[in-house]
């Protein structure tokens, strides 16, 4: 039996963009992108996981409020991702 195709999927911040192989466990290895931009490798046991934090490239990016999401007349056009401190919000 094949391995799963996972391609185009959406697991929390992370779209599946192609299966790059083997990982080291022995699980399929998929090239993603995160909703920031940055392209990170993880095994499908990692993103058909079930978990209570969404799925990103990194924890300040898990963190980051979604781009396009509404606060009144405010719209968040872009994650500012600061050394050593937390998220802001370009609104």
């Amino acid at each position: 039996m094949g391995a799963k195709d996972l391609s185009g999927s959406r697991f929390g911040k992370l779209v599946a963009v192609e299966d790059v192989g083997v990982g080291s466990n022995g699980s399929r290895l998929w090239k993603c992108q995160c909703e920031c931009g940055v392209i990170c490798y993880k095994t499908s046991e990692v993103l058909l996981a079930p978990s209570k934090t969404p799925k990103a490239c990194c924890v300040r990016c898990a963190t980051a409020i979604p781009i396009g999401t509404r606060f009144g007349r405010l719209v968040v056009l872009e994650n500012i991702f600061k050394p050593q401190t937390s998220t802001e919000s370009l609104c």
